[in-house]
């Protein structure tokens, strides 16, 4: 599994979505994250823009304003970035689709009609796949470390918008419950056919909903395998730490056991240090009392030859 996300891993640095290296500071990395949350908050005002726009309810000021509080975002997060990592050749070669958009936004800002331009348009696509390819590789991860209802959580936020937007750009869908009931069958791989995308747009976000539909229930019926298997790996590893344990408690009482003969050897060991030291001063005694008899008995053979 770690070898898989490997590959995506190269994948997303070659497309610019790279992040940052491994071996980055901790503090590029805390603001890293920092920014990675406030990134829904501007995936959420990108996608109602442009939702709005489609549907002629913002005036040109409005649209200027909001572009140029989306593109300020991407400034302010590439510059604060590119300030605290370590490696900025390596960050701007991982996340070099930063470079593009904020070039490319500034041009648009400056040098054209940004309320109706196709460039505009891919831009946005490339803002909404910027904002989105993050969480969704929050979303592969969450379902391998088996987190099943982050998983469900963000995918249902991406139905509603997707069906938000679908509803915009495509006639058939006339308001955006349409849209998200749509999408929302699409995703269930149900089809009931009531509602069908009649623009070349609407087909490609129809596309899409398939795929994500069938990615997301494949990936989930593997998710529930593979937490049936953990619970059994779990519930094997519990028996096993339970034998575990009572083996550790049983070395334990033998540690202890042997603890107490050592102290016991230890005691009898010096019991029997004092009685050598006992025999040795009563053989000195016997010595010095022989010392003595022997004296006493040589003075007593020269008395008796005295006499």
């Amino acid at each position: 599994m770690r070898f898989f996300w490997k590959d995506r891993s190269i994948l997303l640095t070659l497309v610019g979505y790279g992040g940052l290296a491994k071996e980055e500071s901790v503090v590029a990395v805390r603001w890293y994250q920092y920014f990675f949350r406030v990134r829904m908050f501007f995936l959420i005002l990108l996608m109602t823009q442009w939702y709005l726009e489609l549907r002629h309810t913002l005036n040109l000021q409005q649209e200027f304003i909001a572009n140029l509080t989306i593109w300020s975002f991407f400034v302010i997060e590439t510059v604060t970035l590119l300030v605290l990592v370590r490696h900025k050749v390596v960050y701007l070669r991982r996340q070099w689709v930063n470079i593009l958009v904020i070039c490319a936004g500034l041009f648009l800002l400056i040098f054209t009609d940004y309320s109706d331009t196709a460039w505009l348009q891919f831009l946005r696509l490339l803002l909404v796949a910027w904002l989105l390819i993050p969480w969704l590789k929050v979303c592969y991860l969450s379902l391998t470390d088996n987190r099943l209802g982050t998983t469900l959580v963000a995918a249902f936020i991406i139905m509603i918008f997707a069906g938000i937007l679908i509803s915009a750009v495509d006639t058939a869908f006339p308001t955006p419950l349409e849209g998200i009931w749509f999408a929302w069958v699409t995703v269930s791989t149900v089809g009931y056919g009531d509602y069908v995308p009649s623009t070349l747009v609407g087909r490609v976000f129809g596309a899409g909903l398939i795929l994500m539909g069938m990615a997301l229930f494949s990936v989930i019926t593997a998710n529930f395998s593979s937490m049936f298997v953990s619970k059994g790996m779990r519930q094997d590893f519990d028996m096993v730490r339970e034998e575990s344990e009572n083996i550790l408690q049983g070395i334990h009482a033998e540690t202890e056991e042997i603890k107490l003969v050592l102290e016991r050897l230890h005691s009898i060991k010096v019991e029997e240090d004092d009685i050598l030291a006992n025999v040795r001063e009563l053989r000195g005694r016997i010595k010095h009392i022989e010392k003595a008899l022997d004296k006493k008995q040589r003075f007593g053979r020269r008395v008796w030859r005295r006499g």
